[in-house]
């Protein structure tokens, strides 16, 4: 989400007070703004549209055409885009970026990791006690739930991930939290193929409603064992997909966000 400038909002202004200007949130187009640094903002805006799906597998990623999406000049998608390669989300071709080609070495291999980082995960979230975040974990579930039912692929996508950020936040073991995260952004362009199989995705609620139960309960044994059961089913269910050839993205997902010009670098 990006704030739009109050009324009264001028680049005189904004040139003489360093950028440090209220914002009103009502007006809030999908574009980079003041108050964070560019390179943050444009990162987060590319990383946004990969968990959208906005782009795909032959997509490629060019600095040109991502500044005039974003309202920005090169310099803050240069960097952003070499935050984006350290960090494994896209890869570097001859002429711009794509999305890695995943396999099923490449997918085995993360599941791998997850199961063993996300049932620990677990294990802390359920015994952390804190009561407005498995409120808010049971609001992400919900969501997820309305979006199922209502077939909105998009929401649903979102509400997952919200889903699983929420457990993360729970663990109050550091850098096991941290390296949960960072393998569940590896995940991004994986997701949206598998969510798009609607076998999938009722699974994924149900393994999700156990794992739910357990952490309301503070049962934290349970909650590690049934995030283990829902990796261990990830894995063999994307196995049984890509045998079929069924693991592709939808051939529409989500419309690109656009956005209006903003203030260079």
């Amino acid at each position: 989400m990006t704030l739009a400038p109050v009324s009264g909002y001028s680049a005189a202004n904004d040139q003489i007070f360093g950028g440090e200007m209220e914002w009103d949130l009502a007006k809030a187009p999908a574009q980079a703004v003041y108050g964070k640094r560019l390179r943050d903002q444009v990162y987060d805006l590319i990383k946004d549209d990969l968990k959208a799906g906005s782009f795909n597998a032959s997509h490629r990623l060019y600095e040109v055409e991502l500044a005039e999406k974003y309202g920005v000049s090169r310099t803050p998608v240069r960097e952003a885009l070499f935050q984006l390669l350290r960090d494994g989300l896209i890869v570097s071709e001859e002429r711009g970026y794509t999305l890695p080609v995943d396999t099923p070495k490449k997918f085995a291999d993360r599941i791998e990791v997850h199961i063993l980082i996300d049932p620990r995960v677990a294990f802390y979230a359920a015994n952390s006690g804190d009561t407005e975040r498995v409120k808010a974990l049971r609001k992400s579930y919900e969501r997820a739930q309305r979006a199922h039912a209502s077939g909105r692929f998009g929401a649903y996508v979102d509400a997952v991930h919200q889903f699983r950020i929420d457990i993360r936040q729970m663990c109050d073991n550091e850098p096991l939290r941290r390296c949960s995260l960072l393998i569940e952004d590896q995940f991004l362009s994986a997701r949206n193929a598998l969510f798009s199989n609607e076998k999938y995705r009722e699974m994924d609620l149900h393994h999700n409603a156990i794992i739910l139960a357990a952490i309301e309960r503070g049962d934290a044994e349970a909650a590690e064992n049934a995030t283990r059961d829902y990796m261990i089913a990830v894995g063999k269910l994307a196995t049984d997909q890509t045998a079929a050839g069924e693991a592709e993205l939808p051939k529409q997902q989500r419309k690109p966000r656009t956005a209006r010009k903003a203030a260079a670098t």
